[in-house]
């Protein structure tokens, strides 16, 4: 599949969740993912992608099950063009729903996000 650099919007762990006109990244084969990669393999690997070309981050459902978040971060903060935004979806920190899913390694609140502004 020939993936379009122009406005390049980065659908991350899409899972069966397939955004249409994004590029989806996953690290299952079964979720059929433009780009197969496995962020648990960050910072030993690199996304596949070239330093600043990514433009739209939507990171659904999956920060919080990521264990090592900062080079993960990092590797996305490599792949952003300057400027680049992200949409990030988790449940809220106090939420149960948010403590009932045993693969949350983290959780997160208003402010969790703003931690990594620190990174520019």
């Amino acid at each position: 599949m020939k993936i379009d650099t122009s406005l390049l919007k980065l659908n991350i762990g899409s899972g069966h969740h397939r955004a249409e006109g994004w590029t989806n990244l996953d690290r299952s084969l079964e979720a059929k993912p433009d780009i197969l990669f496995d962020l648990a393999d960050i910072p030993g690997k690199k996304i596949p992608l070239l330093s600043n070309s990514v433009d739209l981050f939507l990171c659904s459902h999956i920060l919080g099950h990521l264990p090592n978040i900062l080079p993960v971060m990092e590797e996305l903060w490599r792949v952003a063009k300057p400027g680049a935004s992200m949409c990030v979806r988790v449940p809220y920190g106090g939420c149960d729903t948010a403590y009932e899913d045993p693969t949350h390694c983290r959780y997160f609140f208003e402010n969790s996000m703003s931690y990594f502004s620190q990174l520019a």
